[in-house]
């Protein structure tokens, strides 16, 4: 069988900064607290120098149908940034149901909006130590936009009640930034046919950089 036009757009490697891997990349955290609704409490301990301290919102409080916070980075991510958001609930677990109730609203230094994540089709949650209930929520900007992030706001809609949650807390946002793509440029072998085997017509337009 002949396979045409195959392999033009992946034979690619996209590296992180270092050479590390993308979940490892240098962050950028956010060291300023833009503003936040009245029912987060103990909102300036996200952008302090600890990474125990946290800002929570309590089923013991007043709680407004939509409970944010709004952190500013001191130097700008490009598109094509990495965001997270580290995160932990008490009386109940974290699962991936609760990002229904999850908008990352991403702005520039002109406060224009530029980006707005929202639910588990493009917010992410993973465990990031065993035993403690801590979670990292990840958005991947758009690569294909020329806009900067200076400020990322977490919005929770009607969060605690919908997710039995006690506490939802947030103890920091940041950003990492991930290097340009290196593009192959030979290729070492593809299949040419037989008997059992399909071939690859025109394997060069794989690593012509057109």
């Amino acid at each position: 069988m002949k396979i045409s036009k195959l392999f033009y757009s992946l034979l690619w490697i996209f590296l992180i900064c270092a050479g590390t891997s993308r979940s490892s990349a240098q962050e950028v955290y956010a060291n300023k607290m833009v503003d936040s609704s009245a029912d987060f409490q103990d909102v300036y301990r996200i952008a302090d120098a600890s990474r125990t301290n946290y800002a929570y919102i309590s089923n013991l409080l007043a709680l407004l149908n939509t409970s944010y916070v709004t952190g500013r980075f001191p130097e700008s991510g490009r598109a094509g940034s990495v965001i997270n958001v580290r995160v932990q609930g008490t009386g109940n677990l974290l699962n991936a149901s609760v990002l229904g109730g999850v908008t990352l609203k991403l702005y520039d230094s002109l406060g224009n909006l530029v980006e707005t994540g929202t639910g588990s089709t493009v917010l992410n949650l993973s465990l990031l130590t065993s035993g403690t209930n801590i979670y990292n929520i990840t958005y991947y900007s758009n690569p294909s936009l020329t806009s900067r992030i200076k400020d990322v706001r977490v919005e929770l809609n009607n969060f605690l009640t919908v997710n039995a949650l006690s506490q939802f807390r947030v103890y920091s946002i940041s950003y990492q930034v991930p290097c340009p793509p290196i593009f192959a440029t030979s290729v070492n072998g593809f299949s040419n046919g037989g008997l059992l085997t399909s071939y690859v017509s025109n394997p060069g337009n794989a690593v012509d950089a057109n």
